[in-house]
């Protein structure tokens, strides 16, 4: 298995969590916290497969046909996500 990556607040009784998300893979939906820090594509990925053990590994994500989607709740529509570093 990959290492994911991890994402650390200096000071541990500061860590927040930014909000609460809901991660669907195939027919399978899950809730999850977004960590305090979300500083990359990689940090979302890890999301999913720590929501999604049995299915994903961070190496499944390798492919480049294998995409993000994030919903526009306003509008209904799905656009991907894009690492913006």
């Amino acid at each position: 298995r990959s290492v994911l990556p991890v994402v650390r607040s200096p000071n541990r009784s500061m860590e927040r969590t930014l909000g609460q998300v809901f991660l669907t893979f195939n027919e399978e939906t899950k809730r999850s916290l977004l960590p305090n820090e979300v500083t990359s594509m990689d940090t979302v990925k890890a999301l999913f497969v720590r929501s999604f053990p049995h299915s994903l590994t961070m190496r499944w994500f390798d492919d480049p046909m294998k995409k993000v989607y994030i919903l526009d709740r306003s509008t209904n529509v799905f656009y991907e996500l894009e690492d913006l570093r």
